[in-house]
């Protein structure tokens, strides 16, 4: 990437598929296979919003 952009090298579509494939790796990697979920809210969060909706 940085030949791409300081030396004006080239920069083909079949290296971009290996650089897309080489951080979907990476990412995996990270993550473990794993990817996040959404949070989902505490029973206490939840206990408090009912009751804050209650009050108005």
């Amino acid at each position: 990437m940085c030949a791409t952009l300081f030396l004006g090298e080239s920069f083909g579509g079949l290296q971009a598929l290996g650089a897309l494939v080489l951080l979907s790796g990476a990412v995996l990697a990270v993550t473990r296979g794993r990817l996040p979920r959404p949070r989902r809210p505490s029973a206490r969060q939840t206990a408090e919003a009912e009751v804050t909706q209650g009050s108005d």
